[in-house]
């Protein structure tokens, strides 16, 4: 399953010494997801990487980072600023999530080639997101109100190490499925036939040897 970091409700939490420390070097650096701070050039989900601007004492990292701070550790509230969160994570993200659109591209070639081919049975997006996010290894960050209006912004995050096990986990759930619909479909498909579209994604997925398929497929 997917770790969720909701940023409504979750802050980001540095030790006040390396923050202080960062300020004050007048480098550019980065702040990670996990509060983590670093050269902003690491395979991270960053919530801020720049230059500090120490001329504005309340805002440091700039508009939209709320800060607040006690002696042991500095919060950073980043849920104003989502439109940054997604700027500095877009290259790196599987997808990206919004409640107005939804899901209309991954980052990634097979599962693009995947989702072309399911689609021509009614499995989309969003079936394969709902089923990567229940059991994948992954995180979702996002910006999530449970009141009215609904508002949900969310971006994906596989490791690259975990690509190939994400590939397969959506195969054989795109298979699955697909073979459920012919099944529940069977006399239609019988009478009719396949489509060259659903053809061609029988073919991707190399159905031909499933026994259910076996009087419908030449």
């Amino acid at each position: 399953m997917f770790k969720k970091i909701n940023l409504l409700n979750e802050k980001i939490t540095i030790p006040n010494g390396e923050f202080a420390k960062a300020l004050n070097s007048n480098r550019e650096f980065g702040i990670t997801i996990e509060g983590k701070i670093d050269d902003g050039l690491q395979d991270e989900i960053y919530i801020f990487k720049g230059k500090p601007n120490l001329v504005h004492k309340k805002e440091p990292l700039g508009r939209g980072y709320r800060i607040t701070s006690n002696f042991v550790s500095v919060s950073i509230d980043v849920s104003g600023n989502w439109d940054k969160v997604e700027e500095l994570n877009r290259d790196r993200a599987l997808y990206i999530d919004n409640a107005s659109e939804g899901v209309d591209s991954f980052n990634d070639e097979v599962l693009e080639e995947i989702v072309w081919h399911s689609v021509e049975f009614g499995i989309g997006y969003r079936e394969l997101v709902e089923k990567l996010e229940k059991d994948g290894e992954g995180i979702l960050v996002c910006v999530e109100s449970s009141g009215e209006p609904y508002i949900f912004n969310g971006i994906g995050f596989v490791k690259e190490e975990k690509r190939e096990e994400m590939r397969e986990l959506i195969r054989d759930f795109a298979i699955s499925q697909i073979l459920q619909k012919i099944e529940k479909e069977r006399e239609n498909y019988q009478k009719y036939g396949f489509s060259d579209e659903e053809l061609e994604a029988i073919n991707y997925f190399k159905l031909e040897a499933y026994p259910s398929l076996a009087g419908l497929v030449d």
